[in-house]
């Protein structure tokens, strides 16, 4: 029996996390660690990672601190060890390391020989706050290995790679890793919004760990064998972005507000509504512990301009990047109005009026592999709407939704759409979430010149087409409610809290209502300008 104790095992696992010491300390994989740690024969070489980060120098981030110490400690190549010191600690415990496959593209294989050494250290638990998968670099663990030389002579003699770095001085010759090398760069701008200087070891550094996400987003867990076949899917890509061509990647929203439980996946057509993968909650989304599910689709990410780096002109990447902002602008606009119209269908199929399928964006990535860790993006806010399980009735409702949002939603009512999904979920402020739910009938019936009369007899008349009565009836209550937004944005005396909250939850309901019937009953006015639609109505009868 060792001598670990359990207080040193959770110290482990807290620190370096579960893949990661299973891996390094040839542990079994069907045992936890926390379990396995204690009873190893020979407790040196956890009492060693113990130490080791017991050694990490301190910023006031112990998380962010383990994670870097860790990042560089563990990955870099020693050659009195014979490569790196995760793989020397894996032998002393009895762990193989596996082969490197044969391949016939040179630089898959030269990056093979680099990733056989630094890939463990991506098994590595991240910190848990800001941009998580930022911080798990390998370039200290590439910078220092003897193949890595060979790579990036490989990389720049491939015709199609070293487009990225134009008019590169040869380094054919070069012997050591030294400026030579490391000065190699470029200036990108891409689709994501992303760009700048990129240095060549940054981007052998960015397509070991893309290769290490794509092998781990369908559900499984990163090997050897994994990472070592997903290169190849890594350097094609890389090879298609340096041709100045899109490749579309996985871009995860995390959302806050629905649970999606156990197996179960909804498809929307462009994507699916599903729980967090191991992958996601553990790496890639930003303050994943808030998100309750999440919605995979794609971004199409491509380099829009490659050009030499220019110290004397620092101004010219801006320049540059101006001229390309509304492409860039467009291709997430694309990407969040796929996603506005997935939450726009959880909110039209809420089972009931108290329990709104309400969702809030608590973080997003994308997978642009020319970023170290991909694109991640979260909201600051720690609130979130109340969390409801899509069970498999109500998402095969959502579903219906989104098939008549995709097929009839006209662009005139993008601002109904928006403002009634941020009332739901982002308006903390009850008035304000009013506000926002009254906008929502006015972009259905508004006309330049608004009157009163126009949008509540309008929504009046939708919802209560059959009886008079209850059309007056409503129509007085809308007025009310429509008056009592006017004078709240013209400056009037705010109501009381329960007061302000009672409008808000009646403006939502109605707003909600109001789209469910354009719809799915009377399609046909989507099809007419927003101030013709009420005029339609109205002549009706």
């Amino acid at each position: 029996m060792g001598d670990v104790s359990e207080q040193t095992a959770q110290r482990l696992v807290a620190a370096l996390g579960e893949p990661f010491l299973k891996y390094v300390l040839a542990l079994p994989e069907d045992k936890p660690a926390l379990e396995s740690i204690p009873k190893m024969t020979n407790p040196e070489p956890a009492i060693f990672l113990l130490t080791a980060i017991n050694q990490a120098p301190s910023s006031g981030d112990s998380e962010l601190d383990v994670t870097l110490f860790a990042s560089g400690s563990f990955a870099r190549y020693q050659p009195e060890l014979g490569g790196s010191l995760a793989h020397h600690i894996r032998r002393l415990c009895g762990g193989e390391i596996g082969d490197i496959p044969a391949g016939k593209d040179p630089v898959v294989q030269a990056l093979r020989t680099v990733t056989q050494d630094v890939w463990p250290i991506l098994l590595l638990r991240p910190p848990a706050k800001g941009p998580r998968a930022f911080w798990m670099s390998a370039i200290s663990g590439i910078i220092s290995h003897p193949g890595a030389l060979d790579a990036a002579k490989t990389f720049m003699a491939d015709a199609k790679l070293s487009l990225l770095f134009p008019e590169a001085e040869s380094i054919e010759d070069v012997t050591t890793m030294g400026k030579e090398v490391l000065g190699i760069q470029g200036e990108w701008i891409m689709s994501s919004g992303q760009g700048g200087t990129r240095q060549l070891i940054s981007v052998l550094d960015a397509i070991i760990f893309n290769a290490a996400v794509v092998a781990q987003l369908d559900g499984s867990p990163l090997t050897h064998a994994s990472i070592m076949a997903s290169l190849e899917k890594s350097v094609a890509t890389f090879r298609t972005l340096a041709s100045k061509r899109a490749v579309e990647v996985s871009a995860i929203i995390g959302f806050g507000g629905v649970r999606v439980d156990g197996e179960r996946k909804f498809s929307f057509g462009d994507g699916e509504l599903r729980a967090m993968l191991p992958i996601e909650h553990n790496l890639i989304l930003s303050e994943s512990d808030r998100v309750t599910s999440v919605y995979a689709t794609r971004f199409s990410v491509q380099i829009l301009n490659i050009s030499k780096h220019d110290p004397s002109d620092p101004d010219r990447f801006f320049r540059e990047l101006q001229k390309y902002a509304p492409r860039i602008q467009e291709a997430h606009r694309t990407l969040q109005r796929r996603v506005d119209r997935v939450r726009l269908a959880l909110l039209l199929a809420s089972p009931t009026k108290d329990r709104l399928l309400a969702t809030s964006q608590v973080s997003r990535f994308i997978g642009d592999p020319t970023q170290s860790g991909g694109f991640s993006s979260w909201e600051m806010d720690p609130r979130g709407p109340a969390s409801y399980e899509v069970v498999e009735e109500v998402g095969k409702e959502a579903v219906r939704w989104h098939g008549l949002i995709q097929a009839k939603h006209p662009e005139s009512l993008n601002i109904a759409m928006k403002r009634l999904l941020s009332s739901v979920s982002q308006r903390w402020d009850a008035i304000d979430a009013f506000i926002d739910a009254v906008v929502v009938w006015e972009n259905a019936f508004g006309t330049q010149q608004e009157t009163t009369f126009r949008v509540t007899a309008s929504i009046a008349k939708l919802l209560e087409p059959g009886s008079a009565n209850d059309r007056a009836k409503l129509q007085t209550e809308l007025k009310k409610l429509y008056s009592a937004r006017s004078l709240l944005v013209h400056g009037a005396k705010e109501p009381k809290p329960e007061d302000a909250w009672a409008q808000r939850e009646r403006a939502i309901e109605i707003a909600v209502e109001l789209l469910r019937k354009l719809y799915d009953e009377r399609p046909d006015l989507l099809e007419l300008p927003s101030d013709a639609r009420g005029a339609q109505l109205l002549l009706e009868g």
